[in-house]
């Protein structure tokens, strides 16, 4: 996202608006008892406005929801991600506005009505901010969090994702035409992915979207997980997927192997999950986790997205979906 607060990409999430008055309110209702001292755009992410506010005092990380997501979608973000802070994931205390006492903020600008969540800002590096792989206490830590959150009954609002792997030959059709190159691997592993019977797999809320950038790593060994905007009711293994085609391979694309996956099946074995077919599917869910990225980075672009993060995917997924066909090849 630019840094420029009138810059293209904040007026398409959240349209026109007087942003350092949106940042003043959200600051009050984020318990400033002033004006901020000083602000800065998160420059990764995809959907949402995300900015730290800075005083003397206090920092808070503020996600103004995109004005393309409705108030039903942001309430789901607001409830899945503190039915997860109930199970024991880590992620940063949630700040109730102000004024109304609610976790969703109501900020009003112009006679427009902006959502907001804000939560205490956590003075660690991403994963994909450190460029370096999670240590085993890490992964051990992180698998413990998702099987408490794949624990969980519920039903959150679905939000169409047009880069998950559930959702790859929709996206794979519609954009095949633009796919050059990477059309073939793409559709070689959206065609393994078709024989996956999803439905037979067991579903569990899951978080979806466990990669490098949602992933704060404080040093300590444990791991805090954000941004629950994708999280859905999806076959368990979504987030294993996830997470082996993301996040455990090394920052250079070259570590996916049958150890990767193997480190990861175990870690969920241990803690008594993950059946038979589960651990069959992995590899061809793996391979169109890959492909989607793929076709998202590349429908991005076509978009006009050129920034760094958009590129790091798209080198990313064509890297691992070139080893996961290699590797896995029928």
């Amino acid at each position: 996202m630019s840094a420029d607060p009138n810059g293209h990409d904040v007026r398409a999430r959240l349209g026109d608006v007087d942003f350092e008055a949106l940042i003043r309110s959200a600051a009050r209702q984020s318990g400033f008892r002033g004006a901020p001292e000083s602000w800065r755009l998160i420059l990764t992410g995809y959907e949402d406005c995300n900015v730290v506010i800075c005083d003397r005092d206090q920092r808070a990380f503020v996600k103004f929801f995109a004005t393309t997501r409705d108030r039903q979608a942001c309430e789901s973000y607001v409830l899945a991600t503190t039915r997860a802070m109930g199970a024991g994931v880590r992620h940063p205390r949630l700040i109730p506005s102000f004024e109304s006492g609610e976790l969703l903020h109501e900020i009003v600008i112009g006679g427009r009505t902006f959502l907001a969540c804000s939560m205490e800002f956590v003075a660690a590096p991403s994963l994909y901010e450190r460029s370096r792989d999670l240590t085993s206490i890490e992964l051990d830590d992180l698998v413990d969090q998702m099987t408490r959150l794949h624990g969980l009954e519920a039903e959150p609002t679905t939000i169409y994702d047009r880069w998950s792997a559930v959702n790859a030959r929709r996206e794979f059709e519609q954009f095949r035409a633009h796919l050059g190159a990477d059309h073939d691997a793409v559709a070689e592993a959206v065609e393994r992915f078709d024989l996956v019977e999803l439905g037979a797999l067991p579903h569990a809320l899951v978080h979806a979207d466990l990669v490098p950038t949602n992933l704060l790593c404080p040093g300590n060994g444990t791991v805090q997980v954000i941004d629950f905007g994708r999280a859905d009711r999806l076959p368990r293994i979504h987030d294993v997927a996830v997470l082996v085609a993301y996040t455990l391979v090394h920052p250079d694309g070259s570590g996916l192997d049958d150890d990767v996956v193997e480190r990861v099946i175990e870690a969920y074995r241990s803690r008594r999950m993950l059946d038979h077919c589960e651990v069959e599917a992995i590899r061809p869910y793996v391979a169109a986790v890959s492909a989607a990225c793929v076709v998202g980075a590349l429908a991005s672009a076509l978009h006009g997205d050129d920034t760094v993060e958009n590129a790091y995917w798209l080198t990313r997924g064509r890297r691992v979906l070139a080893q996961a066909l290699e590797l896995w090849s029928a």
